[in-house]
């Protein structure tokens, strides 16, 4: 049975580079996003394109994180009972 202790989910996060890679390039977007949005009216940054496409994209990199560890974990269920 797979470990899924905490501290053992925490350890394979903390070693994965990939992953480490996708969730800056989320947080850098995110970041950006909340700047640019902070300097606007709340209804033109809900309205802005700009801020939109930043969150789109680090929403994107994060799901694609979730994506890539799926497959990861679904490659090694299939090579496990060959």
């Amino acid at each position: 049975m797979a470990n899924n202790d905490a501290s053992a989910v925490l350890e394979r996060l903390l070693d994965d580079e990939y992953i480490h890679e996708q969730l800056a390039a989320a947080g850098a977007g995110l970041r950006d996003a909340y700047r640019r949005a902070r300097r606007l009216p709340p209804r033109k940054a809900v309205q802005d394109k700009t801020v939109y496409d930043r969150v789109r994209q680090a929403a994107g990199g994060l799901k694609e994180e979730k994506d890539v560890k799926k497959k990861r974990k679904n490659n090694k269920k299939k090579t496990k009972y060959k």
